[in-house]
């Protein structure tokens, strides 16, 4: 969780833990009841789907059998997402990626023992059919969603407020923020932490109706391993530990904070409006304008 909310003007809080993470909502008014209740079961759904940690999900099905699993509709946006870093990494970000992690000892009992030594994944158009959101297995595969899903949840829960009536919230999923605003000079300041000591910041933003997502290889770490890792070789990312990502959409965010340990920015179609930074195991970095006026020299 290479980001930690410094300051906010949102008086009430709701923390929970969901898909194995923790939580945060900020509002400027409590959230009640009924809509906890809404957000919750949204999530436990979108859990039951798409959850590789669980043996009961849909995706857990392919895993077993060459078979055939139906998702929900509102799914279709991170399925189509996820085909357009496949295309744009080459497959090496895809959700076939899950038996390598498993392999790697991010598995469902999160052993971080490593119990083969991994090989590539399958390749997503040879294995995978999709229409709509229906997936056909041409073979047994792991899927896993997790380089974008908790940034598609995170809009997920976002739409929820804005149809509950919240206009200023901030939905913080464990370091995948985005806030929103009826006023546009009240923003989030967010502190972005240090991979290498997390009791330190080297830089921070402020968030303005925008997504900030993060990831570093020094956070879920064991032996030789990280969950950052190539789809392709079956290999940890090696050269860059941290990114951050600001867009308009959390999935969008998520998804491109993950593509960018392993491409270079340039590589990203235009059409995907963002903000970036890439801290090097060197110590040096790169960044757009966006973050360089906010990290310390």
């Amino acid at each position: 969780m290479p980001s930690n909310k410094l300051e906010t003007a949102l008086k009430y809080s709701w923390q929970f833990e969901a898909i194995g993470t923790q939580w945060l909502i900020n509002t400027s008014t409590p959230i009640p009841e009924a809509t906890r209740h809404i957000i919750s079961s949204y999530i436990h759904t979108f859990d039951h789907q798409l959850s590789r940690f669980r043996p009961d999900s849909l995706v857990s099905q392919l895993a077993v059998n060459a078979t055939k699993i139906q998702l929900n509709p509102d799914l279709l946006p991170l399925l189509e997402w996820y085909e357009k870093l496949d295309a744009i990494t080459q497959g090496i970000v895809t959700p076939t990626i899950g038996t390598v992690i498993a392999d790697a000892g991010y598995d469902a009992t999160y052993s971080l023992q490593p119990k083969a030594t991994p090989k590539p994944a399958l390749p997503y158009t040879a294995t995978i059919q999709r229409k709509g959101t229906t997936l056909t297995a041409l073979q047994p595969v792991m899927l896993d969603y997790g380089a974008a899903g908790k940034g598609f949840l995170v809009d997920a829960i976002c739409e929820l407020l804005h149809d509950e009536g919240f206009t200023d919230f901030a939905v913080d999923g464990s370091g995948d923020v985005r806030q929103a605003s009826s006023d546009p000079t009240t923003f989030e300041t967010i502190g972005l932490q240090d991979p290498t000591d997390k009791t330190k910041v080297i830089g921070v933003i402020e968030l303005r109706n925008k997504a900030l997502c993060a990831s570093a290889t020094t956070g879920r770490a064991w032996g030789g391993w990280h969950h950052v890792i190539n789809a392709r070789t079956a290999k940890p990312a090696q050269d860059i530990i941290a990114t951050w990502v600001v867009a308009d959409s959390t999935m969008i965010a998520d998804g491109i904070a993950t593509a960018l340990f392993f491409v270079p920015p340039e590589t990203i179609p235009t059409r995907y409006t963002y903000e970036y930074l890439r801290i090097f195991k060197d110590g040096s970095y790169d960044c757009s304008d966006y973050f360089r006026e906010g990290v310390f020299s």
